[in-house]
């Protein structure tokens, strides 16, 4: 459902909402959780991960996350290769996109997801986290 009443959280939906930040660009040498985020009704998900600078030699790899309604519990839907260099790059979970290694997983978007890292040493990494819902597949474009 992408704009009008979603009844798990008892609010309106913005359809203009179909994407944002989750984490500012910024310097880390933890592993980083983002916040439960609430898929408004969308099919497909992508994040992009814009890493602008290191330090040294880190190694980080970047995980989407699904939560079981039942439990609350958090399992890995798709996870990066390690990251130890600058650069840009995408995780897209979408049924109708194929299925690539550490990149895209042909499933449906998550109903409650979540982005987190997995760092291999303390060596510092500058990055910023965006993510956007992939709407045209609701909209049949």
């Amino acid at each position: 459902m992408i704009g009008g009443y979603d009844p798990l959280t008892n609010n309106f939906v913005s359809a203009a909402k179909s994407g944002g930040i989750l984490a500012a660009s910024a310097a880390r040498t933890a592993a980083y959780t983002g916040e439960a985020m609430r898929n408004p009704g969308a099919v497909g998900l992508r994040v992009d991960v814009d890493i602008s600078a290191i330090a040294a030699s880190p190694s980080v790899t970047f995980k989407i996350q699904k939560q079981n309604q039942a439990s609350g519990a958090w399992s890995d839907v798709l996870a990066s290769a390690a990251k130890t260099a600058t650069g840009t790059f995408s995780l897209t979970v979408s049924p109708s996109v194929l299925a690539a290694a550490n990149a895209v997983a042909q499933v449906e978007a998550p109903g409650v997801w979540r982005v987190v890292t997995t760092v291999g040493d303390a060596d510092s990494m500058t990055y910023q986290i965006a993510y956007e819902y992939l709407l045209s597949q609701l909209l049949g474009a």
